[in-house]
C-alpha cells in the first residue's frame, strides 16, 4: 500500500468535524479533506475505516462503506475523535499524481489512510461477504432523462450553484460517471444508512446534467425511505433515476484488532 510521507495523529478534544453535516458513521469522507498533497481529518476512527476500506469494488475512483459493513471493534472507535495531519511526498505529488484524475488521487489517499490505520492504530481486519439491505440506483419507470456526454478530455466536475429561489439547492454535474454521482447521493440522511449500488446499466458512460430541488422545511417529518426526500423526488422527475430497497451479498470487514495510536 502507498503511505503518507509524514503523519501527525492526536486526540481531538474539540470533537469538531472539518465538514459540517458529515459527522456520523455512514457519512462518506466524514471530516476528511485532501488539498494538493495535504491530507487532514478530524473525525471518529469508525469514519476513517469506512473511508479507507470503501473502494473494495476495485474502481479507480473512491467508494464508501456504510456503517453496517464495518463489524466489531471497541466502543471508542465510534465515539472518540482524532485529528490527523498528513502529507503526500513531493515525488508522488509531482510524478504519479500529475498523470491521474482527482478521483484517482482521492482513491490513492484512501489507500494511504489505510496504511496509516494499519501502522499507527495497529488495525487488523478480515474480509467477509454478508447479505445486507442495500439501496440500488435504477432507471425510473419511463427511462433515463440524461444523455451521454461525448465531449473528450473533460474532467469530472460537480458544483453546487444556487437554485432558482432562495430556498432552492442545485447541482451542476459535468462529464461524470454515475458511480461518481453515487457519493453525492450517499450524503443524504436516508441514503447513507445502507450500501448504494449502481444498477442503471449506465455506469460506463459520462454524463452532464443539472439538478434542482427544495430541501424539506425544518421540523417536518423525515420519510422512512430516502426515495421520499425532495432530492430523490427531483432525481426521478428530472433525471429519470430512482432509488429502491433491495438485499444483496456485499463486502464487509470485521475488525480483529485495533489500538489507540501512540502519541507523536
Amino acid at each position: 500500500l502507498p503511505s503518507f510521507e509524514t503523519a501527525s495523529i492526536k486526540p481531538d478534544t474539540l470533537q469538531t468535524p472539518l465538514l459540517a453535516g458529515r459527522l456520523l458513521p455512514g457519512m462518506p469522507l466524514a471530516g476528511v479533506q485532501l488539498s494538493g498533497g495535504n491530507f487532514t481529518a478530524s473525525t471518529i476512527v469508525m469514519a476513517l475505516i469506512m473511508d479507507a476500506y470503501g473502494h473494495m469494488d476495485g474502481y479507480d475512483r473512491p467508494g464508501f462503506l456504510s456503517a453496517e459493513q464495518v463489524l466489531g471493534g471497541p466502543a471508542w472507535i465510534r465515539t472518540d475523535f482524532y485529528q490527523i495531519n498528513a502529507k503526500v511526498s513531493d515525488s508522488i505529488l509531482n510524478g504519479e499524481w500529475k498523470r491521474i484524475s482527482t478521483p484517482q488521487r482521492l482513491n490513492e489517499a484512501m489507500l494511504m489512510l489505510r496504511s496509516l490505520l494499519i501502522d499507527r492504530f495497529k488495525l487488523r481486519v478480515e474480509h467477509e461477504t454478508k447479505v445486507l439491505p442495500i439501496f440500488e440506483l435504477v432507471l425510473a419507470k419511463n427511462g433515463p432523462k440524461i444523455t451521454e456526454d461525448k465531449t473528450d478530455n473533460r474532467p469530472c466536475r460537480m458544483t453546487g450553484p444556487p437554485g432558482d429561489g432562495p430556498q432552492e439547492r442545485g447541482l451542476d454535474v459535468t462529464s461524470c460517471r454515475l458511480n461518481d454521482f453515487l457519493g453525492v447521493i450517499a450524503l443524504l440522511p436516508g441514503a447513507s444508512s445502507r450500501p448504494l449500488v449502481d444498477k442503471t446499466g449506465l455506469h460506463d458512460g459520462r454524463y452532464s446534467f443539472q439538478l434542482h430541488w427544495t430541501p424539506r422545511p425544518p421540523g417536518t417529518p423525515k420519510p422512512a425511505e430516502p426515495s421520499g426526500s425532495p432530492f430523490l423526488t427531483a432525481l426521478r422527475e428530472q433525471l429519470g433515476l430512482n432509488i429502491v430497497s433491495a438485499k444483496a451479498p456485499v463486502d464487509v470487514i470485521v475488525i480483529e484488532h485495533i489500538e489507540r495510536p501512540t502519541p507523536n
